[in-house]
């Protein structure tokens, strides 16, 4: 799966450091999946988990070596479009996800979640929603737990 999904994102000859750099990278995500993978759930399959998880860190891999490239030269990605039967399940997978997770946070969660999810820091939500940094930091970790017991 590791290997398969690197070779989605990068061509094994042309880009062989990348390629060697992305297999570290997807086995650390795996590795990675293995630890927090909750058992007692059934609600999602081992195996979706574990290709978002690998999927995600190649996605961000390539991000910083875009955004850190000193040269300018693009990653090379792969010309290679996903399987389309794929793409529905993950969808699908992932649409159910955001409903349970939606369904299990209040309001104000919701808010903190949503403002979190775009890279703001505790204290520029709290300035956007008007509430101490300390009301910010129970709605995170109330967000935690209840995201916990989701997955």
């Amino acid at each position: 799966m590791v290997f398969k999904t690197v070779f989605l994102y990068c061509r094994s000859d042309a880009a062989r450091t990348e390629a060697d750099d992305l297999r570290q990278e997807a086995s650390i995500a795996l590795y990675d999946a293995v630890k927090s993978f909750d058992v007692s759930q059934d609600r999602i399959t081992f195996g979706l988990y574990a290709k978002r998880c690998v999927t995600n860190r190649i996605i961000s891999a390539l991000r910083k070596l875009k955004k850190h490239r000193s040269d300018g030269e693009e990653p090379i990605l792969s010309d290679e479009s996903p399987d389309p039967l794929e793409e529905i399940i993950d969808r699908e997978s992932y649409e159910a996800l955001v409903k349970k997770i939606e369904g299990a946070l209040s309001g104000y969660e919701k808010a903190v979640y949503d403002l979190h999810v775009e890279g703001k820091s505790c204290r520029e939500i709290a300035s956007a929603l008007k509430r101490s940094e300390k009301s910010v930091g129970n709605a995170m970790c109330r967000i935690r737990s209840k995201l916990e017991s989701i997955l």
